[in-house]
């Protein structure tokens, strides 16, 4: 019984640093676009609730946090269950890559199959690891026909896609 209590104070208190990392690198990278907190939990609680969470107040704010943290939790208690019930020793010998790997994974799956599967209105733009690393608006990187023009071309077929209502509600407009 000790064992099962340190295990899910382990999985809890990493769970919880994991989660803060990954709002607050959220956070701020919304933050240069324009886009709240208030906002971007309220998304997160759109995969619950449909749209319907943009018109409520702190109701969404609060399950966006607690669906955000619930994930966050899930996904530690995976990892920690395959490194010590499973016996994946590669896990911990190798931190650093199985943490990248492990990463690159939790990403694929979150953004190719459970967003699509949930309520989540479509993105108004390509927010992606790619888009992340290659800023459009680098002039010589655009000049020379470089990874800016490449990302741009990207970043406008993705945001062709989806309505101009969706951006809207999503930016906070509506």
């Amino acid at each position: 019984m000790r064992r099962v209590a340190k295990s899910f104070r382990t999985i809890l208190w990493i769970g919880l640093v994991a989660g803060t990392l990954d709002i607050t690198e959220n956070i701020v990278f919304n933050a240069f676009r324009g886009i709240t907190p208030w906002r971007i939990f309220q998304f997160i609680a759109s995969g619950l609730i449909d749209g319907r969470s943009f018109q409520l107040s702190w109701a969404s704010v609060g399950l966006g946090v607690l669906i955000h943290y619930a994930i966050a939790l899930t996904w530690t208690a995976i990892f920690y269950v395959a490194a010590t019930g499973f016996n994946f020793t590669v896990l911990l010998r190798r931190p650093i890559l199985s943490g990248l790997l492990y990463g690159v994974l939790v990403y694929a799956i979150m953004n190719f199959i459970v967003l699509p599967l949930s309520a989540v209105p479509p993105r108004p733009s390509a927010a992606t690891i790619f888009v992340r690393a290659n800023v459009t608006d680098r002039a010589p990187a655009q000049k020379s026909g470089g990874s800016g023009t490449l990302s741009r071309f990207c970043l406008t077929r993705a945001t062709s896609r989806f309505p101009t209502r969706n951006r809207r509600i999503l930016n906070g407009v509506e």
